[in-house]
């Protein structure tokens, strides 16, 4: 069984005792399944569990990881530089995509539902 397709991480402790327990900075986790080599850059559909990309370039040199970090910056208008896909996830098309530096402002479910909502509209016909 698969978790959700959008997650939010708080990172660990820094020990700052309630001022870091009041802001809630940390990362969003996206579930990704990527068809690299497809005929448009695109969210082709959003699920529970998955979040479906197709991106035109090849899996060669990154490339297709490249244009993953662009499509999603873009969609959810966030610097590329926030963008990340781990070690682990270059040669496979399961993909975990990370967001750095989200500010989830004081509620979490709300954030993560606009970005849901954010990639569902994006989503190519």
């Amino acid at each position: 069984m698969s978790g959700p397709a959008i997650r939010f991480v708080l990172p660990k402790s820094s020990g700052k005792g309630a001022k870091a327990a009041i802001r809630s900075v940390g990362s969003i986790y996206l579930s990704c399944r990527v068809k690299p080599h497809g005929k448009e850059d695109g969210i082709t559909s959003v699920a529970e569990d998955q979040i479906r990309l197709s991106v035109a370039a090849r899996p060669k040199d990154d490339e297709s990881n490249m244009a993953v970090v662009g499509l999603v910056s873009k969609v959810l208008g966030v610097p590329k530089s926030d963008v990340q896909i781990p070690k682990g996830s270059r040669r496979r098309t399961n993909k975990t995509v990370v967001i750095e530096n989200i500010d989830t402002g004081p509620d979490e479910e709300l954030y993560i539902e606009s970005l849901r909502k954010r990639l569902e509209d994006a989503v190519i016909k």
